[in-house]
């Protein structure tokens, strides 16, 4: 899922995209259910800091699509480094896994 709604974005639009979540936001929707477990965990720290800059400079996603997306992908495993040392405490992406 898209995390941080404040990294919503002309992209996330075009893509379908909704909304951007939060962990509160699935803690509030699965409130009332009964789950044996909820692990929530945010990925791409990295990936958080690019989305932000390219939507505080107004960047236009689509120039250079393919060349930031080779960048991006190039800066996954700094990214997972950092992911560990952060504690997945943010990212661009949040992941849930839900076991009923």
């Amino acid at each position: 899922m898209p995390a941080f709604n404040l990294l919503y974005s002309e992209f996330d639009k075009n893509v379908g995209h909704i909304k951007r979540y939060k962990k509160n936001d699935f803690k509030k929707i699965l409130a009332n259910q009964k789950w044996s477990k909820i692990e929530m965990k945010y990925y791409d720290s990295i990936g958080f800091f690019l989305s932000l800059l390219s939507k505080i400079f107004n960047v236009n996603y689509k120039k250079n699509f393919n060349k930031k997306i080779y960048l991006w992908n190039n800066l996954i495993p700094i990214s997972k480094l950092l992911d560990k040392c952060a504690f997945n405490s943010f990212g661009k992406s949040l992941i849930c896994i839900i076991e009923k």
